[in-house]
C-alpha cells in the first residue's frame, strides 16, 4: 500500500493540486492530510482520491464533536495515529485521544503529526513519530514544502520526506517490526 501523507496546507491549493498530481503519478492508493487547513482536502476528495484528514488544532472544526480531531487508522497490519499535534493542546476536546497515553502504552506503531512544518522522523521508545513538513509556498521557519511517501507492508514501512517542488529525498527511513 502506498500513502500521501501531507499537513498544513494553509489555503496553498496549488500545492494541493501538486500532491494529488504526484498521487496518480505514484500510484498512491490513500491520501493523509493532518490539518490546517482541513478544507484544503475537499479537492482531493473531488478529484476521487481516498482520505483521510484531522483538523488543526485552531480549526473551527477542531470544536466539532463530530469531527474526529484525532483517529487510528489500520495499513497492512500497522496501527498509525493522526493527529495534529503530537502532544495534547489545550483545544483538545475532553474525548481526544492523547498522543503522549498512546506513545508510552505503545498503543500505535506510528505517530503522524504536522504543526511545526518542520519535516522529521524520530523514535520514542518502540513507536515512530513521523512529520511530513507543510505545503506553504514559503515559510518563515525555512524549509520548502515537502511530503511523505509511505510504502506500507505487513513487514516494513519506507519511509521518505520529499520536497514538494523538486522530489529530492529530505529524509528516508526503513521501519521493520
Amino acid at each position: 500500500m502506498r500513502v500521501i501523507v501531507v499537513s498544513d496546507s494553509h489555503g496553498e491549493k496549488k500545492n494541493v493540486l501538486s500532491v494529488s498530481k504526484i498521487a496518480r503519478e505514484e500510484n498512491v492508493n490513500k491520501i493523509i492530510h493532518l490539518g490546517d487547513d482541513y478544507d484544503d482536502a475537499d479537492f482531493l476528495v473531488e478529484q476521487g482520491i481516498q482520505l483521510e484528514r484531522v483538523p488543526g488544532v485552531y480549526s473551527a472544526y477542531y470544536a466539532e464533536k463530530d469531527v474526529d480531531n484525532r483517529k487510528i487508522v489500520e495499513f497492512e497490519g500497522w496501527k498509525l495515529l493522526l493527529t495534529h499535534t503530537k502532544e495534547k493542546h489545550e483545544n483538545d476536546l475532553p474525548d481526544d485521544i492523547s498522543p503522549e497515553d498512546m506513545v508510552r502504552d505503545n498503543k500505535v506503531n506510528i505517530v503522524l503529526y504536522g504543526h511545526t512544518h518542520i519535516p522529521a522522523i524520530a523514535k520514542q521508545g518502540n513507536v515512530y513519530l513521523i512529520n511530513p513538513g507543510h505545503l506553504k509556498s514559503t515559510d518563515k521557519k525555512g524549509f520548502e514544502p515537502s511530503y511523505a511517501i509511505l510504502d506500507i507492508d505487513k513487514q516494513t514501512i519506507n519511509v521518505t520526506i520529499k520536497k514538494l517542488d523538486s522530489g529530492d529525498t529530505v529524509l528516508r527511513e526503513i521501519i521493520k517490526r
